[in-house]
C-alpha cells in the first residue's frame, strides 16, 4: 500500500470518519479491519515503506499462521477439502488416491504454501484417469522429496547397522539409491535406468549383484 494512502487509512480508522471526494462534511463509519500480510512489518517499518504509527493502529490482535510446511499434519485436511470442490467444478468423479499417495504430499517442504497445494490438487485430478489419483501423476519436485526422505531415513540405518559382509559403505548406498527409485519409477528399468545416467544392462547387473530381494523378484516379473 502506497505510503499516501496509509495515511489516508490512518485517519480513517483514528477519526472513525471518512470524507467522500469532493464532499465537505465528515461521514461516521462503525468497521472492524482485519488485515493480512506475508512481510514482516516491523522489517518494513525500518525500511520506511510502512508507518509505524498505522502498524500500532491495526496490530491489536496478532494471530501467525505458520506456513504449511511447519505444519503437514493440514496437508491432507487441505487436500480433501479441495478436491471435492475440484470435482465439482471440473465435473470429475473422485474416487480415491493410491496408495502412498499422502506420504508423498507429507515429505514435501511446500516453498509456494497452502496455493501450490491447491493448484496441484486440481491438476492432480484434471489428470486423473477416472477419478483415481496415484504417485506417477504427481510432479517430479514431490517424488524427489519423497525419495530424499526415504533415502535418508535409509542411510541412517547403514550408518547404524554393521556392514554386510564382504561389502563397502559405498556399495550399500548405491544398492539403496537404486532400489528407491525403482520404487518410484514403479519398477520400470528403462526410467530408472535414464534418472541413475546408466545402461539398462548395467541396472540388471547391479540388481542381481546386490541380493536385495525385493528388487530380484521384480526383476523377475520384468
Amino acid at each position: 500500500m502506497p505510503l499516501s494512502i496509509q495515511i489516508k487509512l490512518l485517519r480513517a480508522l483514528s477519526s472513525y470518519t471518512i470524507m467522500r471526494i469532493g464532499g465537505l462534511e465528515p461521514i461516521p463509519i462503525d468497521v472492524r479491519v482485519i488485515s493480512a500480510s506475508k512481510k514482516d512489518l516491523k522489517k518494513v517499518i525500518e525500511e520506511h515503506l510502512f508507518r509505524e504509527d498505522l502498524f500500532y493502529r491495526i496490530n491489536v490482535i496478532q494471530v501467525n499462521i505458520p506456513p504449511l510446511r511447519e505444519r503437514i499434519e493440514d496437508v491432507r485436511l487441505i487436500f480433501n477439502s479441495y478436491i471435492k470442490k475440484f470435482s465439482t467444478k471440473n465435473n470429475i468423479a473422485f474416487k480415491q488416491v493410491g496408495k502412498d499417495y499422502f506420504k508423498y504430499l507429507e515429505s514435501y517442504h511446500w516453498p509456494g504454501n497452502v496455493r501450490q497445494l491447491i493448484n496441484i490438487t486440481e491438476r492432480a485430478l484434471i489428470f486423473s484417469e477416472n477419478g483415481m489419483l496415484d504417485v506417477a501423476s504427481l510432479p517430479s519436485e514431490i517424488k524427489e522429496s519423497y525419495i530424499k526422505s526415504k533415502l535418508k531415513k535409509d542411510f541412517n540405518r547403514i550408518f547404524n547397522d554393521p556392514l554386510p559382509e564382504g561389502k563397502t559403505l559405498l556399495q550399500i548406498a548405491e544398492e539403496v539409491i537404486i532400489e528407491r527409485v525403482l520404487e518410484e519409477e514403479d519398477f520400470n528399468f528403462s526410467k530408472t535406468a535414464a534418472r541413475l545416467g546408466m545402461s539398462r544392462p548395467t541396472l540388471y547387473k547391479k540388481i542381481n549383484q546386490s541380493g536385495r530381494l525385493s528388487c530380484k523378484k521384480d526383476l523377475q516379473k520384468g
